[in-house]
């Protein structure tokens, strides 16, 4: 977050002098905004990557459970 931040007060230098609580404020207005339409093209920009983090979070989710059941002996090891 502090670097989108950053990169809005690159474009904007003034907002440097907002409020936490200010900026917050502005960017929940604008971006809200119908007429801006940003949450509308962020989520077509992003379309299925949250279901791809998900899956491979539980990929290695599974794959970590694995390996300490191998490691307490309660998996054969692959060579017997």
């Amino acid at each position: 977050m502090i670097q989108k931040g950053a990169a809005i007060e690159a474009i904007c230098k003034d907002t440097k002098y907002l409020t936490e609580a200010e900026f917050y404020q502005l960017m929940d207005e604008l971006l809200h905004d119908p007429a801006c339409k940003f949450c509308d093209v962020v989520h077509e920009m992003v379309r299925g990557r949250a279901e791809t983090a998900e899956a491979k979070e539980r990929e290695s989710a599974e794959e970590e459970a694995l390996l300490k059941a191998m490691q307490r002996g309660e998996l054969p090891q692959g060579d017997e």
